[in-house]
């Protein structure tokens, strides 16, 4: 039977990768909640989300996309 090995530097890369893309998203969900919502900047809005967005709200019966 082989064994696996846990290669840590082998994963390097990848963790870094994950961390960053989780910063990233971070920093978008901030500039959305303060930009758009706390200082109406409504037009950030097209560089922020996709054409294709697709809200996902349990609280809705529907979901919702966004028209151009």
């Amino acid at each position: 039977m082989a064994s696996l090995l846990w290669c840590p530097r082998a994963h390097e890369g990848r963790k870094e990768e994950a961390m960053s893309s989780a910063q990233e998203n971070k920093a978008v969900s901030r500039r959305v909640a303060e930009e758009i919502f706390n200082q109406g900047k409504l037009d950030l809005a097209e560089e922020l989300y996709t054409p294709d967005y697709v809200l996902h709200d349990p609280s809705l019966r529907t979901c919702t996309v966004p028209r151009a």
